[in-house]
């Protein structure tokens, strides 16, 4: 029997075959989906999420800086936002990604006593702040 793929008489016909099959094989695909979907409201654990959702904490999460607007404290907020960058993003890697000094160190190629001393005049600035803040 010789292959019709190339000596099509009807070729309307041929189309219209292709179509119902590829139609056929679509809703195949969409009832399964269909069978094995879960409504958001269905499911308890989102419907508990979606109510305890904090948009501003998940934001802060995502980025290395963006646990500094969640500080609640205006002075200590307002003294650490006043830091360089560079400082920010020190303190970012201590409390945020809770790195050890020796951590930092590698991080930095520099010595354990050297970020131990960045540390410290970076608290040293934070407390200078409180000190101006509280004069006023």
């Amino acid at each position: 029997m010789k292959k019709r793929r190339y000596n099509i008489k009807d070729k309307m016909a041929y189309f219209n075959k292709v179509k119902k099959n590829m139609d056929c094989k679509e809703k195949i695909k969409q009832s399964e989906i269909e069978k094995n979907e879960i409504s958001i409201e269905d499911r308890p654990i989102c419907s508990d999420f979606l109510d305890n959702f904090d948009l501003d904490k998940e934001l802060a999460d995502r980025n290395l800086l963006g646990w500094i607007d969640m500080i609640e404290d205006q002075k200590l907020h307002a003294a650490v936002k006043s830091l360089p960058i560079e400082e920010q993003t020190l303190l970012s890697y201590i409390f945020k990604e809770c790195f050890t000094q020796t951590d930092l160190a590698y991080i930095y190629n520099t010595t354990q006593q050297n970020i131990s001393k960045k540390t410290n005049n970076i608290f040293n600035k934070i407390k200078n702040k409180f000190v101006e803040r509280e004069e006023f």
